[in-house]
């Protein structure tokens, strides 16, 4: 059975790069999970699979690359990952 997480905030660094601006992604409040960018790329090249809630409807979360560095987006998403952009910042 494939592992499917859904993704509900990000922790974001400062950088004026759209693609290199979140750092960690975590799940729904109650499971309190994070996890680092290149972790999530990790899990996904290995067959789990991420989603967000984008107006109502579910998005994978796919992994892009930008002259060479892996990043990822939702994949209703153009270049940038606006939908993960937008959600809240992750609590510790």
């Amino acid at each position: 059975m494939t592992e499917t997480w859904q993704i509900t905030c990000v922790t974001r660094i400062e950088r004026s790069n759209p693609y290199e601006r979140i750092e960690r992604a975590g799940g729904p409040e109650g499971e309190g999970w994070t996890l680092g960018v290149n972790e999530i790329v990790c899990h996904i090249k290995n067959g789990a699979r991420f989603w967000v809630d984008v107006g109502g409807q579910r998005s994978d979360i796919v992994i892009a690359s930008l002259f060479g560095r892996e990043y990822i987006k939702a994949q209703v998403d153009g270049d940038t990952p606006a939908s993960l952009l937008s959600l809240p910042e992750c609590v510790d």
